[in-house]
């Protein structure tokens, strides 16, 4: 028979006052919660949601601008960065839709296109996050100007294009599970984006292995059409699944920047039902989503837990 732990076990924020078999209750969580729900959208396997714009349950649309791929939270919405270049631009909305082309070198820590230095046919497989060329060759390139000065030095194009410099392999992916950029270069394990999350959170004399045992908790880049569960508990995660996907089966839309507002706060804790109805009170304090989609999610785990137990916690 399983050992019944007490709640403070799993939840450091304070002590409950009610005495929970945990595996149990994991267990059973487990087999309630529908792997392939919402195909096409979860990945079960990242802890990871990427709304479809044109599935009517999600809350989340593309930006009016045919080549904009942003996501927006109504309709007919522009994204901020359309609305920017479109007013620089001074011209009719119609005009910037039809001529309208998207250069925005590293947005929301994607990776960008390759580093633009060819050689011999072969291109650098690393990614040219500045100016167009990778760390490495836009430091080279730096020091030519510096060397010959801005008048005489060649451009970036025609100098990543003489084959003057010796294109790089391809770095192998970023260790962050789903993240789409390469690794920054093949000497690291992480891309740009994680190297500087990593950098900041990271001890003194950390190793490659622990940089591998943080990206195995991190997110990949979260755009709009997104969110993670991944930084949440391993119970935590199911029982936001849960009450998920229960939520879903009574009709509510699922908007993926709620979900992405309120893990941050959840991951606080191991388990939510240790936490009070206004767990998030202080917090989105101009706005109710947050608050309705939390007490729907632990409305649906409590009434889970009374299932699994016959115990109203």
């Amino acid at each position: 028979m399983t050992a019944v732990t007490t709640a403070t076990a799993v939840d450091p924020a304070g002590p409950s006052p009610f005495a929970v078999d945990w595996t149990g209750w994991e267990r059973w969580l487990r087999e309630q919660v529908d792997p392939a729900w919402r195909p096409g959208e979860w990945e079960e396997k990242w802890w990871l949601f990427t709304g479809d714009p044109d599935n009517p349950r999600t809350s989340i649309w593309q930006c009016q601008t045919p080549a904009c791929t942003i996501g927006v939270y109504s309709r007919r919405g522009r994204c901020h960065a359309c609305q920017r270049d479109h007013k620089e631009a001074s011209v009719s909305w119609e005009e910037f839709d039809r001529t309208y082309i998207v250069n925005r070198m590293l947005r929301d820590g994607v990776d960008p296109e390759d580093c633009a230095v060819v050689r011999d046919g072969t291109r650098c497989g690393r990614a040219g996050n500045s100016h167009g060329l990778c760390r490495v060759h836009y430091g080279t390139w730096g020091r030519l100007r510096r060397i010959h000065g801005r008048t005489r030095a060649p451009d970036v194009a025609q100098w990543a294009a003489s084959g003057e410099a010796m294109p790089f392999p391809t770095p192998p992916p970023c260790s962050v599970g789903a993240c789409p950029n390469k690794a920054l270069h093949d000497r690291t394990v992480l891309c740009t984006f994680h190297i500087g999350k990593w950098n900041a959170e990271k001890k003194p004399r950390s190793t490659t292995a622990d940089a591998m045992a943080w990206a195995a908790r991190q997110a990949p880049v979260l755009n709009s059409y997104r969110f993670s569960l991944v930084q949440l508990s391993p119970l935590l995660r199911l029982e936001v699944t849960y009450g998920l996907q229960r939520r879903d089966e009574l009709g509510s839309p699922l908007d993926p920047r709620t979900v992405r507002q309120i893990a941050p706060v959840l991951a606080r804790h191991n388990t939510s039902l240790a936490m009070r109805d206004d767990q998030l009170a202080g917090h989105f304090e101009r706005q109710l989503n947050p608050h309705c989609v939390f007490r729907q999610v632990a409305w649906s785990v409590r009434r889970g837990f009374v299932e699994f137990s016959g115990t109203d916690p």
